[in-house]
C-alpha cells in the first residue's frame, strides 16, 4: 500500500491548495531572491568579521573595503525589501498555490529585520 492510497494522505500531502493549481512563478522569483541575498548577506559578515578580527587595532572604517562591505549590505536591505514585496503580491495572486510566496515573504522578513537590528546595533556602537 502506498502512501497515497492511505485514508486522509491526500489531503495532507498538498503543498498548498488544490493540485490542478500552479505554483507562482513570482513566488518562487521572490523566495530565490530571498535566499541568493540571504547567502550573500552571511558571506558579507564573514568577510567583515574576518577582516575586522584581522586588523590590530580594527577596521578603519575609511579603507575601501569597508566602504563596499558596508554599501552591499544596504544594497542587500534593499534587495531583501524587494523579495518581500514580490513574496507579499504573489500571494495576493488569485488561483496560484502559496508555498513559495509565503516562504518568500518568511525569510525576506527575518532577513531584513536581523540586517535592520545589525545596522543600528552598529550605530549605537
Amino acid at each position: 500500500m502506498s502512501v497515497s492510497q492511505l485514508p486522509g494522505a491526500a489531503s495532507t500531502l498538498r503543498a498548498s491548495g488544490p493540485p490542478g493549481q500552479p505554483h507562482s512563478r513570482l513566488g518562487i522569483a521572490a523566495l530565490v531572491l530571498a535566499v541568493v541575498v540571504a547567502v550573500a548577506v552571511a558571506a558579507l559578515l564573514a568577510v567583515a568579521t574576518l577582516v575586522g578580527t584581522s586588523s590590530p587595532g580594527g577596521t578603519d572604517v575609511d579603507s575601501p573595503l569597508a566602504i563596499v562591505v558596508g554599501l552591499a549590505l544596504i544594497g542587500s536591505i534593499l534587495l531583501e525589501l524587494l523579495a518581500l514585496a514580490l513574496g507579499a503580491v504573489a500571494l495576493c495572486l488569485p488561483g496560484q498555490r502559496r508555498l513559495f510566496p509565503l516562504l518568500a515573504v518568511v525569510l525576506a522578513t527575518a532577513s531584513f529585520t536581523g540586517l535592520v537590528a545589525l545596522v543600528l546595533l552598529g550605530l549605537a556602537a
